[in-house]
């Protein structure tokens, strides 16, 4: 069973609800927090879940119909984010271990966000400013792009090999971290999903919050997990880190060199905005039926729309579009999606991926 409903397990689905208006309901937070972590990639992000009891999977997929309801929910990790995972098999090691290396990181420049997994193990997220290439000097950053046709190649594999160095604590430390997590392909639990003693939950954003005592959050004790902020990080070391990654480079020497001057990796921090594009887009699917994907498409539409019409407005375009659907969606759902702060800026591939998958990319958008 890898989804929770008020008929098969209403207990978990109603600690899932919790209250909106307290903010402490875990779907809408975890659907929330994926949504901008989906918005701030360029490369989609894969899902699965996996079932408590069976320790079964589904297959890895970039939406999963009523996942916020899923009990494990985990995620791809995103191009720019690291995630290192303490995990020894008491929990009080995993605390020393993340406060020596939470240590180094921060002293580094880097501003992690610890989260206690629920069970044992402790994950500190971490996301690389791509506005940090920029600090990497000129013969260097020109060097390492004359390698790269595409960024998102160079993103793939500057940030495995920025990882690597991390996650073996630059061969100097002795504790162990979670290797697998060097591939941007392996799964981590998501924020605010449940692992076997309680639900993942955000406990700190310096080494020195983390407590030797576990903050355990389920349907039992009541207690309500917490997500924490994405924030981006421009290290220090990412001139040396670009240093030693062109030697490597080098050594390979597989690829095949562009040689131009006028390349530098601040070509791959940049983002193609296509707003025109966008507007005309979310207007035309404002007149469709869209039978899957209506919540994920929500948050786009309001997203988009916010830009250039005002609340009221956007709120009677929602209504009218949530109306003219086979099955509506809940007041709750437009609600939420007008009253976030957030503007995001979205790729075309991470669109054009999402409208392929709900049927309706060739009704609204014209192909390149």
């Amino acid at each position: 069973m890898m989804i929770a409903t008020a008929q098969t397990d209403f207990a978990s689905w109603d600690y899932m609800e919790g209250d909106y208006h307290k903010r402490n309901n875990i779907s809408w937070k975890r659907q929330s927090h994926l949504q901008e972590l989906m918005m701030d990639s360029f490369i989609p992000i894969k899902f699965s879940l996996k079932d408590p009891v069976t320790n079964k999977w589904t297959k890895w997929e970039t939406y999963i119909e009523d996942m916020e309801h899923g009990y494990d929910v985990h995620r791809s990790i995103l191009y720019n984010e690291i995630v290192v995972e303490c995990d020894y098999p008491d929990y009080e090691k995993n605390v020393k271990a993340t406060r020596k290396i939470g240590a180094v990181l921060e002293g580094k420049g880097w501003n992690p966000t610890y989260y206690y997994s629920g069970n044992k193990s402790i994950h500190l997220h971490l996301f690389l400013d791509p506005g940090a290439l920029k600090a990497i000097t000129g013969k260097v950053s020109i060097a390492i792009r004359n390698y790269y046709v595409t960024k998102k190649t160079f993103w793939k594999e500057f940030m495995e090999y920025y990882r690597a160095s991390i996650i073996s604590g630059w061969g100097m430390m002795t504790e162990e971290f979670d290797q697998q997590l060097i591939k941007c392909s392996h799964l981590i639990r998501t924020a605010l999903s449940r692992n076997k003693i309680g639900y993942k939950t955000y406990i700190g954003d310096t080494y020195k919050q983390v407590s030797m005592i576990p903050f355990i959050c389920n349907e039992k004790n009541g207690l309500y997990p917490k997500i924490g902020e994405i924030v981006f990080s421009e290290p220090s070391d990412i001139n040396i880190v670009a240093k030693k990654f062109l030697i490597m480079l080098n050594l390979k020497n597989k690829k095949k060199l562009i040689k131009s001057k006028e390349f530098t990796l601040a070509d791959f921090t940049k983002k193609v905005g296509f707003e025109s594009e966008m507007l005309c887009l979310v207007e035309s699917a404002l007149k469709l039926k869209i039978s899957d994907g209506r919540k994920r498409l929500l948050f786009i539409m309001a997203n988009e729309l916010k830009k250039v019409y005002s609340v009221d407005k956007v709120e009677q375009l929602l209504n009218e579009w949530n109306d003219l659907q086979d099955e509506s969606l809940r007041q709750v759902h437009i609600t939420y999606a007008l009253n976030r702060s957030e503007d995001y800026s979205l790729t075309k591939s991470y669109l054009v991926e999402l409208l392929t998958e709900i049927g309706i990319y060739s009704k609204v958008f014209k192909e390149d």
